[in-house]
């Protein structure tokens, strides 16, 4: 509140709070006399959601848009990343690697690079969108929580297909260097 006051003197502060689904209007009411005081004045309404579903549509919209561009550089940085190797699959084929071999390595290298964006990255995103979902409906006075994010079982379901998509588009992305003779690759440019 001493916020609030600074922005603008004199006003009576106003917010929208959100209850647990569950909890009796007594059960609320209680809560935010105990946290705003006796003189606080509470009206409790029942929360429509058609009036959330815009907002909800706009915020998913987002997301999945983001999603596909994350998905997008992914797919890139994976295929750059095996033609940037494929110089070096020719030589480790003329040294005697088979190709199994380089598709096993090129699997491991890939699941250790993924597995490790997935650790760190997927952690940092879902709290940064909780975070940053919040931002808009806190500064309207709307609270918390009403922005759509992915559960964590969610969550790690996009970390277990960003990892089949790191492992699939590296093999598909090392594919044409292991069926080209290892001459014909060591002749190209570096």
């Amino acid at each position: 509140m001493d916020d609030y006051d600074r922005v603008k003197a004199g006003a009576e502060p106003q917010y929208s709070v959100l209850a647990q689904a569950g909890s009796t209007r007594p059960q609320v009411g209680a809560a935010l006399v105990k946290a705003f005081g006796n003189e606080a004045e509470i009206f409790i309404e029942s929360s429509n959601d058609d009036q959330l579903r815009p907002f909800r549509i706009a915020m998913a919209t987002m997301t999945s848009l983001i999603g596909l561009v994350a998905v997008a550089h992914l797919v890139s940085t994976s295929v750059i990343g095996a033609r940037a190797r494929t110089r070096r699959t020719g030589m480790l084929r003329a040294l005697g690697m088979t190709r199994l071999n380089l598709v096993t390595e090129t699997l491991g290298r890939a699941a250790t690079v993924t597995a490790a964006a997935a650790l760190v990255g997927l952690p940092l995103g879902w709290l940064a969108n909780r975070a940053l979902g919040d931002m808009p409906t806190s500064e309207l006075g709307a609270g918390p929580g009403i922005s759509v994010g992915p559960s964590v079982a969610q969550t790690l379901v996009i970390a277990a297909a960003a990892i089949v998509i790191g492992l699939v588009t590296s093999i598909a992305s090392t594919l044409p260097a292991l069926r080209r003779p290892s001459a014909t690759i060591m002749r190209q440019p570096a």
